[in-house]
């Protein structure tokens, strides 16, 4: 009987045949007719041939359905190939699986069908994985003899990949490579859950199909609690058949002794007592090695770990679009929001909500994903708010991955129920540590509790039970250069840690003892900073967090006392550190919130506020909460408290030019204090004294006491001090015109600062030092020190500090000509010093001079004239206010002679006399006025044609510089692009920017786009 010939695909076309084996007709492979006729249950194969190679498809059922499998008979044997289900063949799958059947040699077969199968397995759909694990698979009958049977050929045992992996690039290689090398024979990639390592894993093992010449095996272990049975499931992935147990252990041994061969143990943490077996494997198989996933260390001979750290996060301040979209962690959200959300996109309104959410989720791949799939519901602004709490939120309902990933709640779960009682408990009492700690610490809060509870903690086992959490990922250790090793928790374990310590019948006494223990640490730092105050200075900011959370703690059990006692004690951090605002915020919450408080605690806390509240240049609010204080320390005869108060009385009214109290206060506090065991306190009141004296136009007198105050410091080993005294003396120095011992003393300042991270000496410094570096010629690394310590200034919120760096970077544009970025910088500050109703005299002369300098150069004389007669009436107003130095007033000399020659000296003199009887207010709203004894035809016409650029009242008190960073945003430039367009750095556009959102009262570019389009600010 004659066989029946079945149709043909050739090529991209199935050609059909009539009863008698004619041609009838043809079908497009991948035409949806195609599609229908291989769904049709009467066709059952198909021949198919091309230039790759040929062979035969058959449609066979299986329990889960029916599948299309490839066959081709070679040297006698019969092979098969997975091509997949009926809608998944496509024209290149059916290339793909003719050239894994092709004919070739044995190891041209094998490289190319390792390519082959790797393409095929990305293009597989999860149901079918299963089905995916026989590609490649021979069914030609085996010799008895072989150990190995049907899984000879079978070297492709991994489940395929649906989407990329992003952000391990790096880690792929490090991995494939330790891998390669021939000393490295069980690598463990170790990590918390979450972190990504079984999808390393897959990567690497991809990478690596070349390299090991009897296969790549993925075991997956997730399901095995039992660790003897670890040797069966590997046998059992192999393909090895039933036998028992000890059999198929020697089965196993006796195929893979000359096996090439790689070996992928997936989340062996719970069978971690398996892990002498196998180096028992490896060392009967020479050629076989193992990568393993877990989140815990093996703890076994020749074990080469690789701890998976989570994603690089995004840099906290960047705003730059095109910089975030670099970022791993950035780039794995926006990837995961549009499996959700196709027409998600990273863009410059979303992108920085973006980057904090990742910070939040501390790069963690798993929490992002989760988060990302939330993208459905909320906007990013909104996921952000939610994600304060970040457990409940991150959640799935993927049906295709492990229950223990389907939350991160499950999957920290798995974690801590690996984890002994003992390691339970220390890992829930490390939680409550905000930003890490120490093994002092530790030993301490175990320590408090033991005598609170009376109950033996068993602190010897300490050491081993931290030394397990690292193990087990839980827990990391850094070390920090002259200081004690610590020890982190990522921010969402210790959430959950935190979850669990509140379920605890100790966890009152837990909070108790750690707020007590920062409490007592921030008053021996305050009491020790004469003798250790740069050692301190590192410790209180490393433990920053923990002080913030202890305080909160008082305040939340009503322990107000406590709260003012830790807050008061950190005025010194705060100030060194540049954390004013945060001080003032935290005192004034406490004060607005606390009852029945001692009036001790009571009178420093209002000292300390009025100090933060001068230190942000409030000097009369200042001048009123330091003077309630004393009044309170001089009925308890605290004398160390009323010297505390007046110093701040006189540092204001230093500040304000009103000479004769600051030096009644200042010498006041001075003798209070003295010989009270605080060297710093009378090198501050030196300091103060000294900057009186110059004030006043006593340089030598204001010398002398700077450098006493210098020497106390030095003597004390002072750091921080040394930076405030030295920048005071470089102060001195430049009004004394000897630019060489000013540079010094400002280079030795930005030294010492730096040591101790003082930003706010560095900032003040930085910035006179690019005037002096300007002075010698260098504009360039001048204009660079200034805009650097104006940066700095900004990033700490110093209103005083951007003053006087605006003001000096202002003086520096106009000796270069540079007029309207001059005159920007002059009426940014004057907009800043407003806000204090021009209180700080000597900033509002200094801003007043640079403006006409400014105008001046714009045409402007008449006004500039007002301008600098309403410097001088500043001047005169105060009893204190310096004068111009007279290096700086040699060059300025030459702006008045332009003045003067541009307007004439008679209307020149009126104008100066008009100025002197304004107020700042008066003179900056004065520009468009001649003098009012001239006629307008005396005034030049450039003046009076001259179009001036917004004044900073308008517009939401937007600057010009930033009307004008306004101006190109809405175009649609990128910060990039504005940058180069107004010559300045992407730094500098991107502070721009957040100022103009935060004065307009937006978060968003279309936001301030609509703004301009509402203001007619476009053309």
């Amino acid at each position: 009987m004659a066989r029946t010939q079945i149709p043909t695909a050739s090529y991209d076309r199935l050609l059909l045949l009539d009863s008698a084996g004619s041609p009838l007709s043809h079908i497009v492979i991948g035409s949806p007719e195609w599609y229908k006729w291989l769904q049709d249950e009467q066709h059952a194969s198909f021949a198919y041939k091309s230039e790759s190679g040929n062979f035969t498809a058959r449609r066979e059922q299986l329990r889960r359905g029916w599948y299309w499998y490839g066959y081709r008979k070679r040297e006698n044997k019969l092979h098969k190939v997975y091509l997949g289900k009926s809608e998944e063949l496509s024209l290149e799958r059916l290339s793909l699986a003719a050239r894994a059947l092709s004919g070739q040699s044995l190891a041209q077969e094998n490289l190319k069908r390792r390519q082959v199968v790797e393409e095929l397995l990305t293009t597989i759909e999860p149901a079918d994985k299963r089905a995916a694990l026989d590609v490649s698979d021979e069914v030609a009958s085996p010799h008895k003899d072989d150990v190995g049977g049907m899984v000879a050929s079978n070297k492709y045992y991994l489940l395929s990949q649906l989407t990329p992996l992003v952000g391990r690039d790096q880690e792929a290689h490090e991995v494939a490579e330790l891998l390669r090398a021939t000393h490295v024979r069980l690598l463990t990639l170790t990590g918390t859950g979450g972190i990504g390592k079984t999808r390393l894993s897959l990567q690497v093992a991809t990478e690596l199909l070349n390299t090991f010449a009897d296969g790549v095996y993925l075991v997956l272990l997730a399901t095995v609690t039992v660790p003897r049975q670890v040797p069966i499931f590997i046998a059992n992935a192999l393909g090895l058949g039933e036998a028992g147990e000890g059999a198929l252990v020697e089965r196993l041994y006796a195929f893979l002794k000359e096996k090439r061969l790689l070996l992928i143990l997936d989340n062996f943490e719970q069978v971690i007592a398996a892990a002498p077996q196998l180096v028992e494997l490896l060392a009967r198989c020479p050629q076989v090695k193992i990568l393993v996933t877990s989140r815990a260390v093996l703890h076994v001979v020749g074990e080469q770990e690789y701890p998976v750290l989570p994603l690089p996060l995004p840099v906290q301040d960047q705003v730059d679009t095109q910089v975030l979209a670099q970022s791993a962690a950035v780039q794995l959200f926006v990837q995961r929001a549009q499996a959700v959300q196709p027409g998600f996109r990273l863009t410059a309104e979303n992108a920085a909500t973006i980057a904090a959410i990742t910070r939040r989720l501390d790069g963690l791949p798993l929490a992002i994903e989760l988060a990302a799939a939330r993208m459905k519901v909320f906007s990013p602004q909104a996921l952000l708010q939610r994600l304060e709490k970040r457990l409940p939120l991150l959640t799935s309902t993927t049906q295709d991955v492990p229950e223990r990933q389907q939350t991160l709640s499950n999957t920290l779960d798995w974690s801590y129920d690996l984890l002994a009682p003992l390691e339970q408990r220390l890992f829930k009492r490390l939680s409550i540590f905000a930003g890490g700690c120490t093994l002092p610490m530790i030993e301490h809060l175990y320590a408090s509790l033991e005598q609170a509870l009376g109950i033996d903690q068993e602190r010897s086992l300490l050491l081993d039970d931290l030394t397990s959490l690292i193990d087990k990922s839980l827990l990391s250790r850094v070390e920090q250069e002259d200081h004690e090793a610590r020890f982190f928790m990522l921010e969402i374990i210790r959430e959950y840690g935190l979850e669990r310590l509140q379920q605890e019948e100790d966890v009152a006494e837990v909070q108790r003892a750690y707020a007590y223990y920062w409490q007592q640490q921030a008053l021996m730092s305050e009491k020790d900073m004469d003798r250790h105050q740069d050692q301190e200075m590192w410790r209180i900011r490393l433990e920053h967090k923990n002080l913030r959370t202890a305080l909160i703690w008082f305040a939340q059990q009503g322990q107000w006392d406590d709260a003012l006692k830790l807050a008061s004690a950190l005025w010194w951090f705060w100030w060194a550190k540049g954390y004013i605002g945060e001080g003032r915020r935290t005192l004034e919450w406490l004060l607005s919130s606390a009852k029945e408080v001692s009036p001790f605690w009571y009178a420093k806390a209002l000292s300390v506020t009025a100090l933060m509240i001068v230190l942000q240049g409030e000097y009369k609010q200042a001048i009123a909460l330091a003077e309630k204080s004393r009044v309170i320390f001089a009925e308890l005869e605290q004398e160390f408290g009323q010297g505390m108060a007046l110093w701040t009385i006189g540092h204001a009214y230093v500040m304000i030019g009103e000479g004769e109290q600051a030096r009644t206060a200042l010498e006041a506090a001075g003798a209070l204090m003295r010989n009270k065991g605080h060297r710093w306190a009378n090198a501050a009141v030196l300091e103060r004294l000294a900057s009186l004296a110059r004030d006043e136009g006593d340089l030598e007198q204001a010398l002398s006491l700077c450098e006493q105050s210098l020497a106390i410091h030095q003597q004390a080993g002072s750091t921080w001090g040394q930076a405030r005294a030295l920048w005071m003396l470089g102060l001195i120095h430049f009004s004394r015109a000897d630019l060489l011992k000013s540079t010094l003393a400002l280079e030795a300042c930005i030294e010492r600062a730096g040591r101790v991270g003082d930003r706010i000496s560095i900032s003040y410094a930085s910035v006179l030092l690019g005037v002096l570096k300007g002075l010698y010629g260098d504009m360039q690394e001048g204009g660079a020190l200034i805009e650097q310590g104006l940066q700095l200034a900004r990033d700490l919120g110093d209103q005083r500090g951007m003053s006087w760096g605006l003001t000096l970077l202002g003086w520096s544009y106009a000796l270069q000509g540079e007029y309207t970025r001059a005159r920007e910088c002059q009426e940014e500050s004057l907009s800043l010093l407003a806000v204090t109703n021009y209180e700080y005299k000597s900033f509002v002369a200094y801003a007043l001079d640079g403006l006409a300098l400014a105008v001046v150069g714009q045409g402007y004389p008449a006004w500039a004239a007002r301008l600098w007669g309403a410097a001088q009436a500043v001047r005169q107003g105060g009893r204190s206010v310096p004068a111009i130095p007279s290096t700086i007033q040699s060059i300025f000399s030459e702006f008045v002679q332009q003045a003067r020659a541009l307007l004439g000296e008679e209307p020149f003199k009126l104008a100066f006399a008009e100025g002197l009887t304004m107020t700042p207010s008066q003179v900056l709203q004065a520009r468009s006025q001649a003098p009012l004894s001239l006629s307008s035809a005396s005034i030049p016409n450039n003046e009076e044609s001259h179009t001036a650029a917004p004044n900073s009242t308008v517009l939401a008190g937007l600057t010009t510089r930033e009307i004008e960073v306004l101006r190109l945003l809405a175009t649609g430039m990128t910060s990039a692009q504005i940058a180069e367009k107004l010559v300045i750095s992407i730094l500098t556009v991107n502070t721009h920017v957040r100022s103009i959102y935060s004065k307009l009262g937006v978060t968003s570019r279309s936001a301030a786009t609509r703004y301009a389009l509402e203001h007619k600010l476009l053309p």
